[in-house]
């Protein structure tokens, strides 16, 4: 038996009717899982993100009680140097009050030998000029220097005070004298004052000579 479909615009028009309303189904099913999706990927990127704060959070803390520490031993290694510091200042101020001490050693070591050469040279002019004194000649003063000097005296008579100059006159190459005053003592004793300036001390009899 054959049968034979006399109206197939009528079959073409439910197809085509049909074909709308599947597709449809499958746009709304696609669409939900789209936004899902993002949904998804938009909680997953603020969780790597809040993942990624707290990490770089404690790497923060890691950091800031790394320097902590590191400040901590700077400020002990800073207190010894302090320490060592103080330690050097007061070996500075040792060895200055040593170096002023050693100083002062020394001066008294030249001052003490100065007077010992000077008590040489001294002695050597005191000879010069006690030594060749006559009797009957006395000196009231004495004052000498390094080739200088000045003696006043008193004398029994005139001759002695020539004498006295003659003799000193081989040690000193200058001799200042303005004559000698005649004076009367107490006593009625007539004496001669005088007063020897002398200068330029001979070679001869220089420093212990």
């Amino acid at each position: 038996m054959i049968k034979i479909d006399l109206n197939p615009r009528k079959k073409k028009r439910g197809l085509t009717t049909l074909t709308p309303s599947i597709s449809l189904k499958s746009l709304k099913f696609g669409s939900l899982k789209s936004v899902n999706a993002n949904k998804f990927l938009a909680i997953l990127l603020l969780v790597i993100l809040i993942g990624g704060l707290l990490f770089y959070y404690f790497y923060l803390e890691l950091q800031i009680e790394s320097l902590q520490q590191r400040k901590t031993i700077l400020i002990a290694e800073k207190e010894k140097l302090k320490a060592i510091e103080n330690k050097i200042n007061q070996l500075k101020k040792a060895i200055a009050e040593q170096e002023k001490q050693k100083e002062m050693l020394e001066l008294r070591f030249k001052t003490f030998q100065y007077l010992a050469d000077s008590r040489k040279s001294l002695t050597s002019k005191l000879n010069s000029i006690v030594l060749p004194i006559p009797d009957g000649l006395w000196l009231e003063s004495v004052e000498i220097s390094k080739d200088s000097g000045k003696i006043t005296g008193n004398s029994l008579k005139p001759e002695l005070v020539a004498q006295y100059y003659k003799s000193l006159s081989i040690s000193y190459k200058d001799i200042v004298f303005n004559g000698a005053e005649k004076k009367v003592s107490p006593a009625n004793i007539i004496f001669y004052n005088f007063t020897f300036e002398l200068k330029n001390q001979t070679p001869e009899k220089r420093e212990g000579t």
